[in-house]
């Protein structure tokens, strides 16, 4: 932007609305897609605190969920990585490299996936044992882990699938394929968790009786957290089938040669280069945040649970802010494809104020309307003095996290994968979790001490990637 007159620097940081209408069509889908999953969430919380033993076993699973995050963050970089490659070979117009991409992701999700998944197969129970002091909610957290195993490698193909739909700018097929993945694990967590006696008065409670037929067939077993977990399973596994077999449409197989075997050496090895520094972030962060619901865990089952409730409907503040992101790399990628530099800054501006917006509202309702908001999900009553203040101050992160999630899109999309993962890094292990077990562990502060240290990561995580933004350094890396 050095060479740019004052004037046309003006014009660049206005509303454009061309930009924003190409932005939003892009990003609906996926925000659709994102917020079934959280709504999926939410639907699995509620179910699961209506049952027997309720605060235990929402804090097991949010214990269990993190943990698996730690490997499914990796399967999250594998989606970056191939967006880049693919949105960047797309605007070059070079479309049989894209399929090209989605091959070598998929190279890279058995490489890791498949190994990933028997290691925790056999090595889950242990972990959880050695990490968990809870003793009510060991039990719980590996009865729901222990389902949920099986489907890793599964959930990394999904990734790799998604990457390369949202490179090509069709990201109605990735929310085609959530939506009717995520639908289907509410559903078989409705019958899994309750059984076929109780699943039928549950349905009634909330008129969807007429969709417990399928459950009158044959009788089934109450499985509770179980349940949850072999519907999660089934689910992430029916999704790796649905997003492959949208590869045999006719459009999409003969413009992408997407069954042509394309597998350049060169070529995978710079896609798992742009891979690895991602993992490596997603790994350590994933690992960061499962530390930090471990110091809450040590202050008690309560604020463990109460932790759970918030983060899982915090998700659905941060998913317009990542469909954003995701849409905004497709385009940034293809931009810088075609060497149009200032277009592509100007994706970053005009993304910067749609999600400081979508954003802004969501965080407002929380601070508005916290109680009447968790009051939606039917949590146990001992969780509300916890989970509405922390429900609030993560409405109040909203307006700070908005610049965050934008950057490092921005920056993955551009290639520039290191900065960004050096950051989170080094903000997560060298402020956050420090800070966490300090005001936790030496200070008494059991539940606000930690959240407070999140909130420092997140606003300093913004502050330092929109500097990086600011240097240009981004516009010269090769993909």
């Amino acid at each position: 932007m050095e060479c740019l007159s004052i004037n046309q620097r003006l014009k660049m940081y206005k509303p454009n609305f061309k930009h924003i209408k190409n932005i939003i069509f892009l990003a609906i889908p996926i925000i659709i897609s994102n917020l079934s999953r959280v709504f999926m969430e939410l639907a699995d919380m509620t179910m699961i605190a209506t049952a027997k033993d309720g605060s235990n076993a929402l804090a097991a699973i949010g214990f269990s969920s993190m943990l698996l995050w730690i490997l499914f963050g990796i399967g999250i970089s594998l989606r970056t990585s191939t967006q880049t490659v693919t949105s960047r070979r797309f605007g070059e117009e070079n479309f049989n490299r894209c399929g090209q991409a989605l091959q070598h992701g998929h190279i890279i999700a058995l490489l890791t996936g498949f190994p990933a998944t028997i290691l925790m197969y056999f090595y889950t129970e242990d972990i959880l044992k050695l990490l968990l002091s809870q003793n009510q909610i060991l039990p719980l957290s590996i009865d729901y882990a222990m389902f949920v195993v099986p489907s890793i490698y599964f959930n990394y193909g999904s990734f790799a699938f998604q990457g390369f739909y949202n490179g090509i700018k069709m990201t109605k097929i990735h929310m085609k394929v959530m939506v009717m993945a995520n639908l289907l694990n509410v559903y078989l967590n409705a019958g899994l968790i309750y059984g076929s006696d109780n699943v039928v008065l549950f349905l009634d409670k909330y008129h969807l009786g007429f969709l417990s037929f399928l459950w009158n067939i044959i009788e089934f077993p109450e499985m509770h957290v179980r349940g949850a977990g072999l519907a999660t399973m089934i689910a992430s596994i029916v999704m790796f089938f649905m997003y492959l077999g949208f590869l045999f449409t006719p459009h999409i197989k003969n413009k992408f040669q997407s069954f042509t075997l394309q597998i350049d050496k060169t070529i995978l090895k710079k896609h798992a280069i742009l891979t690895y520094p991602l993992s490596i972030q997603e790994l350590c962060s994933s690992v960061g945040f499962f530390m930090f619901f471990k110091i809450i865990e040590l202050g008690g089952a309560i604020n463990l649970a109460a932790t759970n409730v918030v983060f899982r409907i915090a998700h659905a503040s941060f998913m317009p802010g990542v469909g954003i992101g995701q849409a905004s790399s497709t385009l940034i990628g293809n931009y810088l494809g075609e060497k149009k530099i200032d277009k592509a800054k100007e994706i970053i501006i005009q993304s910067v104020y749609i999600v400081f917006v979508s954003m802004g509202i969501m965080g407002s309702c929380f601070i508005l309307f916290p109680t009447s908001i968790i009051s939606a999900f039917n949590i146990p009553d001992e969780l509300y003095d916890l989970g509405v203040p922390a429900l609030q101050f993560v409405g109040l992160l909203q307006f700070f996290d908005a610049f965050g999630i934008m950057m490092f899109f921005a920056l993955t999309a551009s290639g520039d994968v290191k900065f960004p993962g050096i950051v989170d890094i080094v903000s997560i292990w060298l402020v956050f979790l420090p800070l966490a077990y300090i005001t936790s562990i030496k200070w008494g502060m059991v539940f606000w001490g930690p959240w407070i240290a999140f909130g420092i990561h997140i606003v300093l995580f913004a502050i330092v990637t929109t500097w990086r933004i600011s240097t240009n350094k981004w516009t010269k890396i090769k993909v």
